[in-house]
């Protein structure tokens, strides 16, 4: 017995789909149409010429527009494709792009975890530096076996603060009366102190170069002379520290940069090197979004530059 789509569909308990109607009028159901209306047009008023080439041009207007929507359909599907392949490799990497925000990021601190055997009366962490000396002593106290977090701020035993580098990690812990060594993390790395940077773009050559950093309220924070540049791209820095000595707090800080030329003082677009956290895809051709590290959502027509 041969099984038809009907009965399979039956016996899955499925209903059958639908036939899909055709109900646009294709070349050849038009040119069917065409031969019937010659056939029987009245023969004392027959069909002019003109308009006999008349609806054949406009059947082919209509049919071309058709097609020409189908292929922008499929372009923009493709550029599509492509938006949503560039944007997966954008998150996590760094752009430049215009902005007079930047950023003066918190210090950073090194993060460790020690894997206890046993319960623990008493553990220590040793931070020694790349001779072996110990500048930071952490007690942590007792300790139930597993993993015990710790944390170190950077700042050694003698108040001083370490310098940037690699730092070695040693855990003692009394377990039963022993002094034993735990495993740890390894090595940790501390940074150093907060910095602000970016990118000038000189259209010109000036004579001197001055990039102001300013704060929320406006208050003039720090002049940094950069002196006499090229045009092109010229690249600053900023520790975060005042005019006035002072270190000021993490935060978000306007630069406006200005340079002389031909004896007159010209503002000049400032970038920031910035952190990409998410893409948004925009609709019906809008582009892409990036949602960036303290500068929140800018255009990707912005981008000049990606890391």
């Amino acid at each position: 017995m041969i099984e038809t789509n009907v009965d399979l569909y039956q016996r899955l308990g499925l209903a059958l789909p639908e036939a899909k109607k055709d109900v646009e009028l294709g070349q050849d159901a038009f040119l069917k149409l065409m031969t019937t209306q010659l056939q029987n047009q009245d023969p004392f008023k027959p069909l002019e010429s003109g308009d006999f080439l008349g609806q054949i041009a406009q059947f082919s207007t209509v049919s071309g527009i058709g097609d020409l929507n189908e292929s922008f359909a499929t372009f923009a599907g493709s550029l599509a494709s492509n938006q949503a392949l560039q944007a997966s490799t954008l998150v996590g990497r760094s752009v430049l792009a215009a902005a007079e925000m930047g950023r003066l990021p918190e210090e950073q601190s090194f993060s460790g975890v020690v894997e206890i055997t046993d319960s623990a009366t008493d553990l220590n962490i040793e931070i020694l530096d790349g001779s072996g000396q110990v500048v930071k002593q952490l007690n942590l106290g007792a300790q139930d076996q597993g993993l015990a977090q710790f944390i170190w701020d950077g700042i050694k035993d003698d108040g001083s603060k370490a310098a940037p580098g690699e730092y070695r990690i040693r855990a003692i812990a009394e377990i039963s009366g022993e002094q034993l060594e735990m495993n740890t993390s390894g090595y940790g790395y501390v940074s150093g102190p907060p910095s602000l940077s970016g990118v000038v773009d000189l259209t010109q050559d000036v004579t001197d170069l001055t990039v102001e950093i300013t704060d929320a309220s406006g208050q003039l924070l720090k002049n940094l002379q950069l002196g006499k540049q090229d045009e092109g791209f010229i690249s600053f820095q900023w520790n975060g520290l005042a005019d006035d000595g002072r270190q000021v707090g993490p935060g978000n800080y306007k630069m406006r940069a200005t340079g002389t030329y031909l004896g007159k003082p010209v503002a000049y677009e400032t970038l920031v090197e910035t952190r990409v956290e998410s893409v948004t895809l925009g609709k019906g051709g809008q582009g892409l979004t990036l949602n960036v590290s303290g500068n929140g959502e800018i255009s990707f027509d912005q981008v000049r530059q990606v890391k």
